[in-house]
């Protein structure tokens, strides 16, 4: 099984809203990630101007400064993406592919600052997901991961323990890597890069990261299963993976 699958024909229409809400207020949130650096936030409680229109960003977790996650989690369960649809077919579809995650189906913002790298790394709660470009350049900044499945030959770098995930994760973890790996003891071509112009299905478990090597901000966006790819790709259509 590949590491990961290209999809050429993935409805990322079906994200817009999300997307055209992020742009319109992408700014606000950053500067507001930049006053509130560690952790997680949440800004109805922080901030009143998110008070007034909080239908599709629901929460901001930063990073640190060279990266901002933001999640998009609303839309399925409080009915209201289904204007944003033509048709009721289409949202049916909609609503069978955040089924697959049997409860967990998350939706995510991801901005990488320019001359990010993100590290090497497994995710903590994703099995699987499907990554499209927002706001990328194709040219100077690409998704990259292991051409193997698994953590084989990965070594986790020695770091404190507060920037691990957290120990009660040890359901996400295989063989109990919580970190970030040693890049320096991995050879370059075993890590294969895509450029992002088609979306992708990708195998969170598998040593991945991104790179931005541009003077803007990188935006991509995530919909992550906990689920292995290999299940989720059963119910996906084949056309989606047509050139």
């Amino acid at each position: 099984m590949n590491t990961y699958d290209v999809m050429p024909k993935f409805p990322t229409h079906w994200f817009k809203p999300m997307v055209d809400e992020w742009m319109a207020r992408g700014s606000e949130v950053m500067d507001f990630h930049q006053k509130n650096p560690k952790g997680r936030f949440f800004p109805k409680d922080e901030k009143e101007t998110f008070e007034k229109d909080f239908d599709w960003i629901s929460a901001i977790i930063g990073f640190n400064k060279e990266n901002l996650h933001i999640g998009v989690r609303n839309g399925i369960s409080n009915g209201k993406a289904r204007p944003h649809f033509e048709s009721d077919e289409e949202f049916q579809q909609y609503v069978d592919l955040v089924k697959l995650g049997e409860g967990y189906c998350t939706f995510n913002l991801f901005v990488a600052y320019p001359g990010r790298i993100d590290p090497l790394h497994i995710d903590s709660s994703r099995s699987c997901a499907i990554n499209f470009a927002v706001d990328v350049d194709h040219d100077k900044s690409y998704f990259r991961i292991s051409e193997s499945l698994g953590i084989e030959g990965f070594e986790e770098l020695d770091l404190p323990e507060e920037w691990k995930y957290p120990k009660w994760r040890k359901y996400a973890h295989d063989d109990k890597k919580r970190g970030w790996f040693d890049e320096s003891k991995v050879s370059e071509d075993k890590i294969l890069k895509y450029d992002l112009k088609s979306p992708i299905i990708f195998h969170c478990k598998t040593p991945h990261g991104g790179a931005n090597h541009n003077d803007k901000t990188r935006t991509i966006f995530s919909i992550g299963f906990r689920k292995p790819k290999q299940e989720i790709m059963k119910h996906l259509p084949k056309e989606w993976f047509e050139a």
